[in-house]
């Protein structure tokens, strides 16, 4: 019986010794899969900055003289109403 005993407290203990290993690795991944979609989000903004920054409007001032920002932000306000 005491055999019994010991083989199953090591058995009980190489189990617990598996589980935390398998909740690192869990963390782990979530922790890749979250820098993963970090990043993304990341060069996402960064291509629509690129792309509003190059596009046919390549600055503000030219933005105002085409009409589509007012070059007075009270402008702006008035518009809303």
């Amino acid at each position: 019986t005491v055999g019994i005993a010991l083989a199953l407290a090591a058995s009980a203990a190489c189990k617990k010794q598996d589980q935390p290993d398998e909740a690192i690795v869990a963390a782990s991944q979530s922790s890749r899969d979250n820098a993963t979609r970090a990043s993304m989000l990341a060069i996402a903004r960064l291509e629509a900055s690129f792309h509003a920054a190059n596009g046919r409007y390549g600055s503000l001032a030219e933005l105002v003289d085409a009409g589509f920002l007012p070059n007075d932000p009270s402008e702006a306000r008035m518009s809303q109403f």
